[in-house]
């Protein structure tokens, strides 16, 4: 995880200054490259290959390609690098930014449809004049763009754009999901393609089986993405997401931490603290408890604001609690840490799906919208705030794409069962973790965490925003 910026629309001291805007994505090495009016630089919060010799921006040996990149490769991936090392040379132990250069290299434009990651990357061609930009599937990592007057800018995060270049929301855009990008500097043209849509289909198969096919898909997934040259951790809120993610890597990860943050203790109330020491006792694990007050809660609503970009309530009142939360993580010395994240999208655990998407076929496309625009919501939000507050890089499971496309096919009549959400995830995992846990009532992460108060105070939010990044005071909703 780190942060990224270029195109030709920055000078030397720009690039510069949009650099130290998003530092806090990573400290461990920092580099700017230049050809002409080119500029690409990156901030290194250093996971796979610790190695100088894996900081970038980093060039292919012939020097025609140059690329930035923020995000991970899985180990699904690793198979490629055999093939690729007969074929070029390679200069790293494993980095996975050499690897998806390579890949770029050999396969083109069809490198989109064989990478299984997250990731957010630039890739400069020097014999073309063109920069490549593109996005993993679902959009796990913040990804903006500047294009006026034919030229281009693009930074990991809005704040990266908004002060070095002296512009507003409204000239910023978001660099799709699922979609790869090429800005033609000749042309000075920037065109798009779509290379994944997610497939509209129902899993026809017995209750059993699609309960087993959850259970070994979401291991598969925790294999996958426990790829690290660095320890990891995982986040315990309670809830069953978390305590499904924990369980898992409890039983993989050797001295495993968990994290849990609450707006104050009250041991009357069953909320995350309550659930999370249970879940933490259960698995014999050290829970760490960040606890934290209102006074804490508003003196540091700007500095969230600022972290996430946003102003509702419904993404600022989560975040705020996740700022101090990353700290702590960071302060343990971990760069890495695993959630939940996704799986109420997957299953549509939201009160309005429940209210409103009521028909099985509007429960069916609702998820797969919720998943679609999760990249404008909670997945941007938590990687800005845990980035910001501790230079930690967040891992969802969940949104394995083959556990994705999986679990948005499960049968609509599963939504609900015994007034139970998500009654299949449970299922999966009946018999090994302890049912008080397993059949805790949903409780959103504000709610659980006692943040949820924010919602009295919209309008400072809203105004904090407008203070930090629309100079002419203008609300800017995107």
């Amino acid at each position: 995880m780190c942060g990224i910026a270029g195109g030709n629309l920055f000078t030397k001291d720009t690039i510069q200054q949009s650099l130290n805007d998003t530092k806090h994505r990573g400290y461990d090495a920092q580099q700017v490259f230049q050809d002409d009016e080119v500029f690409l630089g990156h901030n290194r919060l250093s996971i796979q290959d610790l190695s100088e010799t894996a900081n970038q921006p980093f060039s292919d040996t012939s020097g025609r390609y140059t690329i930035v990149y923020n995000g991970e490769l899985w180990r699904s991936m690793t198979k490629y690098r055999e093939s690729l090392e007969k074929k070029y040379e390679f200069r790293t132990t494993n980095s996975d930014t050499e690897l998806l250069l390579y890949m770029f290299i050999e396969y083109g434009e069809e490198v989109f449809q064989l990478l299984d990651g997250m990731f957010s990357f630039a890739i400069y061609d020097k014999e073309e004049q063109k920069i490549w930009m593109g996005r993993d599937w679902v959009g796990r990592l913040p990804f903006y763009y500047y294009h006026r007057n034919g030229k281009l800018a693009f930074s990991s995060e809005r704040k990266g754009l908004t002060k070095s270049l002296g512009t507003t929301n409204k000239f910023i855009k978001i660099v799709l999901p699922s979609h790869y990008y090429c800005f033609n500097m000749k042309a000075r043209t920037i065109e798009k393609a779509r290379y994944y849509k997610i497939p509209d289909r129902i899993v026809e198969e017995p209750k059993e089986d699609i309960v087993k096919n959850i259970r070994s898909k979401i291991e598969l997934a925790v294999d996958n993405e426990l790829i690290s040259d660095v320890p990891v951790c995982t986040i315990l809120s309670g809830g069953i997401d978390s305590v499904i993610i924990t369980y898992l890597l409890s039983k993989k990860v050797k001295n495993l931490e968990a994290f849990v943050v609450s707006n104050g203790i009250n041991e009357k109330k069953k909320d995350d603290l309550y659930y999370a020491r249970k879940a933490a006792e259960f698995m014999k694990i050290p829970l760490n408890e960040v606890i934290i007050d209102d006074e804490y809660v508003m003196s540091n609503l700007r500095d969230t604001v600022y972290a996430v970009e946003d102003f509702k309530w419904v993404q600022v009142s989560p975040a705020v609690a996740q700022l101090p939360m990353s700290k702590a993580i960071h302060e343990k010395g971990y760069k890495v840490v695993f959630g939940g994240e996704g799986s109420d999208e997957i299953f549509g655990s939201y009160g309005h799906i429940f209210a409103f998407k009521w028909k099985d076929d509007d429960y069916h496309k609702a998820r797969i919208d919720l998943i679609d625009k999760l990249h404008e919501k909670n997945l941007v939000r938590t990687n800005k705030a845990m980035m910001y507050g501790g230079t930690v890089e967040l891992r969802t499971p969940f949104l394995d794409k083959d556990f994705v496309e999986y679990g948005l096919g499960i049968p609509p009549q599963y939504k609900k069962i015994d007034n139970h959400w998500k009654p299949l995830l449970r299922e999966a995992f009946q018999g090994e973790i302890p049912d008080d846990i397993l059949w805790r009532p949903k409780k959103t992460f504000q709610v659980g965490c006692h943040t949820d108060f924010l919602q009295d105070h919209k309008e400072l939010m809203l105004g904090y925003f407008n203070d930090l990044f629309d100079p002419e005071k203008k609300s800017i909703f995107w």
